[in-house]
């Protein structure tokens, strides 16, 4: 994960907006903009406009939310740093095997605890996408290949994936088509091996 300057902590909801943005950490970004402004207008420009008790409550008040929120994105971040450094590489193999046997609820058991640690584990969401496909649950193989794209940590799974997405639209073709989707899925499936090998050995 990309290491971010300790002055992106400075500023509520700025570190999740680095780490890719959301409605909510955009909100809290422009909401302590508006009352840093606030308390500052009625400090130095207008003072008359509320009592000097109140100025120093709502000094209070934004200083206490400002450090509560850098507290906050900190501790979100180590959370996320000592995930991303313990990798469930036994997990991912456990689940590749019981997949390769044929094994379809015991892989789905695994990669369920997978994600449950991780959310945006892309091998593990590659998988289940993999795995939803092969059990004709085609609009849930749709949903996590949407989940998939949108992940910065799947570039490196892009062309794996754009395959899934090839085999999931045969899967959605007439029977008659669906002979010929095998020779890719088996290529598919030698990528992931490869994948998982070549991660093994690193």
């Amino acid at each position: 994960m990309r290491r971010m300057r300790w002055t992106v902590y400075l500023w509520p909801g700025l570190p999740q907006i680095a780490r890719g943005g959301g409605w909510a950490a955009l909100v809290v970004a422009v909401g302590a903009a508006v009352l840093l402004n606030a308390a500052l207008v009625t400090t130095w420009i207008w003072p008359d406009w509320i009592a000097r008790e109140l100025r120093i409550i709502s000094w209070a008040l934004l200083a206490v939310t400002w450090v509560a929120a850098a507290g906050v994105s900190a501790r979100s971040d180590r959370r996320r740093k000592a995930r991303s450094a313990q990798p469930d590489d036994d997990g991912f193999r456990e689940a590749l095997l019981e997949y390769l046997k044929g094994n379809w609820f015991g892989t789905e058991q695994v990669l369920a605890r997978l994600l449950h640690r991780d959310r945006d584990d892309p091998e593990a969401r590659l998988m289940l996408a993999t795995l939803l496909r092969r059990t004709r649950r085609l609009d849930e193989a749709t949903r996590e290949l949407n989940f998939l794209a949108r992940l910065d940590r799947a570039e490196s799974w892009a062309w794996e994936t754009r395959r899934e997405g090839e085999l999931l639209r045969q899967a959605r073709q007439p029977a008659a088509d669906a002979d010929d989707a095998e020779p890719i899925e088996r290529q598919v499936e030698q990528q992931i091996e490869q994948q998982v090998e070549q991660q093994a050995g690193a």
